[in-house]
């Protein structure tokens, strides 16, 4: 696999001496704004947290004044924000979920706000795990977004001077000079980066449709050469298969966005490509909320987020304990989200981390907890063993699949769907077979089989779901367990 030269244990000199290799547009030479980034991620733990509480304590006060909802839920606890004083004082506050931001939208914003301004921008998930939730970002919210980018580029050690690429759904890629969205087939592009352009020099960035066939957008990644691709999980997968698990010349990495990374996709994947795989920890909601280091924690963008990771009855976990995680976000006075459950699991991390950097952090997202919300006990291990297998499996095996899904029927049955073009190997059905032995030896019986279908059906928004339940119900979305 090709170097990844961010795998080295960094410094503050070391990140201001990489960064400096990039050129900053005149009208930005005088500014600070990526230094001050540097500088944050290696103060003092005692420092950090100091400034943490800072920016809660005015989330709190603005929140309590200005939103109706809030100022009903403070009074409603006798919670006085002015006189928030350390993080474990969080605890008293109550969580945000999904069902409270869709259904009390209107009492989350500034009475005064006006919400057809061009200084905020309504933002929709999209909703491929339950029903969607919109969410008001202030101006300043949204001016984050570019800025922790350049952090995202310089962890990952991208070269601003080459070519970057990204394959998604048309409305979330450049416009024609019409305003209309890429048509398929198309190459939509700029001469600089999307957000990485709004400030410094770079190459040029191209864009293809994700409802562009596998062989067409490999043909696409062929043509162009890009150095970079930023797209889904699971589309990298599907590239990966149809291209018979060899790698694109041209690429130097790749960026997994929106959707989990599982452990199988990542080693199919980084195996393929022989590239090493980046993915930032996000969310429509919100913004960027940490940045992956090469210890494989998420540091958390303190500037713009603050995170906890906490039990069933929303108290903080112990390093080294998982529970759900929540976001408080510190920008966005339009909509401002105060320990939203992003209905994410993750182990809160323990010790100092190996990368030299000191901002909280947190590691093995484990997925969606909502990902088994109704689904009957026994699931999670046999799905689990699924995914661990195929995470192992050679190459060779994936000869002619070109994508597949796991499916858990009503009768608790599962079964692999997939799409082949050709003969699937007697070695890929056979560990699979011989896994779900094993799986099935807690004393219950559940029924497993392999199908060969035609397609298998994205989400509205591009994502390919690796695992689909017919237990799975919408509502269990904005369920959030003892809260």
């Amino acid at each position: 696999m090709k170097k990844n030269p961010s795998s080295i244990p960094s410094s503050a000199a070391a990140e201001t001496e990489f960064q400096s290799s990039w050129r900053l547009l005149d009208k930005f030479a005088d500014t600070d704004v990526f230094q001050t980034l540097i500088d944050n991620e290696f103060k003092d733990p005692a420092d950090i947290e100091k400034k943490e509480i800072r920016a809660i304590g005015k989330v709190l006060q603005y929140s309590g004044k200005k939103i109706p909802y809030y100022k009903a839920q403070f009074e409603n606890k006798k919670l006085t924000a002015s006189s928030f004083a350390s993080l474990q004082e969080i605890n008293q506050y109550p969580i945000l979920t999904r069902y409270d931001l869709l259904n009390q939208f209107e009492l989350l914003k500034p009475p005064d706000l006006d919400q057809n301004s061009s200084k905020v921008l309504l933002t929709r998930t999209t909703g491929s795990t339950g029903l969607p939730v919109s969410v008001l970002l202030s101006q300043e919210s949204r001016s984050m977004f570019p800025i922790l980018w350049q952090r995202l580029a310089r962890w990952f050690r991208l070269d601003l001077d080459k070519r970057f690429a990204r394959i998604r759904i048309p409305p979330d890629l450049f416009k024609l000079e019409e305003g209309k969205n890429n048509p398929d087939g198309n190459t939509v592009g700029r001469n600089s980066w999307m957000h990485s352009g709004l400030f410094f020099e770079t190459g040029d960035e191209i864009h293809f449709n994700v409802s562009n066939s596998r062989k067409s957008q490999l043909d696409w990644l062929e043509k162009f050469n890009p150095a970079y691709l930023l797209t889904f999980p699971g589309l990298m997968e599907e590239l990966a298969l149809a291209n018979n698990c060899k790698p694109v010349p041209s690429l130097e990495s790749l960026i997994s966005i929106s959707s989990i990374l599982t452990t199988s996709m990542r080693s199919r994947i980084e195996q393929s490509f022989e590239v090493p795989i980046e993915q930032p920890y996000g969310l429509n909601e919100i913004g960027l909320v940490a940045t992956k280091c090469s210890a494989h924690r998420y540091h958390v963008n303190c500037e713009h987020a603050f995170v906890e990771i906490v039990d069933s009855q929303g108290q903080s976990v112990n390093p080294g304990d998982s529970g759900r995680l929540l976001v408080t976000s510190l920008n966005n006075s339009a909509m401002p989200l105060i320990r939203y459950d992003t209905g994410d699991l993750a182990t809160l991390s323990s010790g100092n981390c190996p990368c030299g950097r000191t901002q909280p952090s947190f590691e093995n997202i484990l997925g969606r907890y909502i990902r088994f919300a109704g689904t009957p006990e026994g699931t999670r291990p046999r799905l689990n063993g699924l995914l661990k297998v195929l995470a192992k499996m050679p190459n060779e095996l994936f000869k002619n699949i070109r994508r597949y899904q796991i499916h858990q029927m009503d009768n608790k049955d599962f079964e692999i769907k997939v799409v082949a073009d050709g003969p699937i190997s007697e070695g890929f059905k056979k560990q699979l077979e011989e896994v779900w032995r094993t799986l099935n030896s807690d004393g219950e019986v559940w029924g497993f089989t392999l199908t060969t279908v035609d397609e298998i059906a994205s989400t509205p928004s591009g994502k390919q779901l690796d695992f689909v339940s017919a237990f799975h119900e919408l509502d269990s979305d904005f369920a959030t367990p003892g809260n």
